[in-house]
């Protein structure tokens, strides 16, 4: 599965740049498009620590986010829609 992860950043807190090299600590890198980051996962064990380990970052930063997890199916068909779109 893929969980994305999008974020909202406040005036008053830490700064969108920061916070991108911290995501990459967690071997997470920007993305472009609709959603800012996301991370696969198999077992739900595997989800709960990274989703921890993501709150943890943005913890007392001002920050509000979002996660959106799609289905390998639901993957698929969004890939299938994008390339029949173009």
């Amino acid at each position: 599965m893929r969980t994305y992860i999008d974020v909202t950043f406040h005036g008053d807190g830490v700064d969108p740049l920061s916070i991108a090299k911290d995501m990459e600590t967690l071997g997470l890198k920007p993305i472009r498009g609709e959603h800012d980051f996301y991370f696969d996962w198999t077992t739900d064990e595997e989800f709960r620590k990274m989703v921890m380990k993501i709150h943890e970052i943005f913890k007392g930063k001002k920050i509000s986010y979002r996660l959106k997890t799609l289905t390998e199916e639901e993957l698929i068909a969004e890939a299938n829609f994008v390339i029949s779109y173009r």
